[in-house]
């Protein structure tokens, strides 16, 4: 990382003393990382430097987080063995008015569209916190409490499952830097109780990002 920060320091340096300016623009072409990353720390490495900086950014947004779990869950067999169906929410209070919208399918992959986070501060950079929840849910039949424990392994060993793929997707970089700063030291689950949603079963798991955001203050947004 040392080696990485010199050779910017470098070229920034060199750059000013070419143009024989104070300013350099700087073209970020990449994925949402040269957004994030670049933009954080590039502008203080400039300072360093006696350099201003001004970025623009050209690149491609990653795949969004609920299709990439219905991408997973049409990928998985056992999902579809069981005809699970991927689908979104906003939050825990907006499931059952889901469910009830379906007719043809009972059992259900649901990622909330909305997110719970945090802004904290790393050292000198800040960081967005976010928790994505995810539910893998199944109908059983009504007071059969044998029909409900089997829907109930189904959905535990989907969530194994599940994890195992986010694993191997990160070791591997399937998904470029998606899933990059996403936590998988600490995956917390909660099954549902027998009367939390009616006829239906399952669980939810919560995952944690740390991505970096840029707090750089920037006076021109602000009327004088």
């Amino acid at each position: 990382m040392k080696g990485i920060v010199f050779i910017l320091l470098s070229m920034l340096h060199i750059g000013a003393l070419w143009a024989q300016t104070d300013t350099i623009r700087v073209l970020a072409i990449g994925n949402s990382f040269s957004q994030d990353a670049v933009e954080q720390y590039l502008y203080e490495l400039g300072r360093e430097v006696g350099v201003e900086l001004i970025i623009g950014n050209g690149y491609r947004a990653g795949q969004g987080f609920a299709s990439h779990w219905r991408d997973v869950t049409e990928e998985n067999n056992t999902c579809r063995l069981h005809n699970f169906v991927a689908t979104t929410c906003s939050g825990p209070d907006t499931v059952q008015g889901v469910l009830q919208q379906f007719r043809t399918a009972s059992n259900f992959v649901m990622v909330s569209d909305t997110v719970d986070s945090n802004t904290h501060s790393v050292g000198d950079g800040f960081f967005d916190r976010n928790v994505f929840t995810v539910w893998i849910l199944a109908s059983y039949k009504r007071d059969d409490m044998a029909d409900r424990e089997e829907k109930l392994n189904i959905c535990r060993y989907i969530f194994r499952q599940f994890l195992s793929r986010l694993l191997h997707d990160k070791e591997y970089q399937k998904f470029g830097d998606q899933l990059e700063y996403l936590n998988l030291n600490q995956v917390y689950s909660t099954e549902l109780g027998r009367y939390s949603m009616n006829g239906c079963t399952g669980l939810y798991f919560m995952l944690t990002s740390d991505e970096p955001t840029d707090l750089q203050y920037d006076e021109s947004l602000w009327q004088k």
